[in-house]
Order: C-alpha cells, then structure tokens, then sequence
C-alpha cells in the first residue's frame, strides 16, 4: 500500500538522511514511499496541502520519523490515513460518516 512520507523542514537540516528511517518505518507496515512532502511550518495550509497529496495519491498512512513533523495534526492526519513514526501509531479514524479512506475509494491520480 502507499504512504507519504512527511518531513517539517524546521525539524531536519538533511532531508536525505531522513529518507532511509522514513522507508524502514514504511517497511515495518507492509508500505511503499510515494512521495515525501517537505514543508516549513511557518507556511499558512500546509496541512491542507498534506491532505490533499494524501488524497490525491490514495495513501494508506503517513510517514514521519516522530509525530512533532505534523506539529500537532494528528487527528487531522488520522481523518484520513495511518499515521506511522520511528516509535508509535495513530491509526486512521476517518471524518465520520459518508467519508472514505482515500486508500480505499480508488484515488490515486496524481
């Protein structure tokens, strides 16, 4: 299954080096990196931005070595894929009723 792996640039100086920890959690899952979304939290929507590559790619989970890469998005990132990191999981919740996962609903266009 997919994932996107994520990295806050204000958390990181060699996004390089991050790529084989985003892989291996991805590895552990069973999931395959398709895309890594850099951003700088000072950047007005980049969680909207997230979850629509999200969506667009029909990602199953989201890869970030620790969750303070989504800078307390959590629940907005579990709306709509897993969330895997170096030492814990927050696994998808959904929206509510009427959504489905993006995983799930056959996207995957971009």
């Amino acid at each position: 299954m997919k994932a996107v792996g994520v990295v806050s640039s204000d958390l990181t100086g060699d996004v390089g080096a991050l790529l084989p920890v985003l892989d291996e959690v991805a590895a552990r899952h069973d999931l395959t990196i398709v895309d890594v979304f850099t951003f700088d939290p000072g950047e007005t929507g980049w969680i909207f931005r997230l979850l629509e590559r999200s969506h667009g790619l029909g990602a199953h989970a989201i890869i970030v070595e620790d969750f303070a890469h989504v800078h307390g998005h959590e629940r907005a990132v579990t709306g709509v894929a897993d969330l895997h990191s170096v030492d814990d999981t927050r696994w998808y919740v959904g929206y509510g009723r009427g959504h489905t996962r993006p995983s799930a609903d056959g996207a995957g266009s971009l």
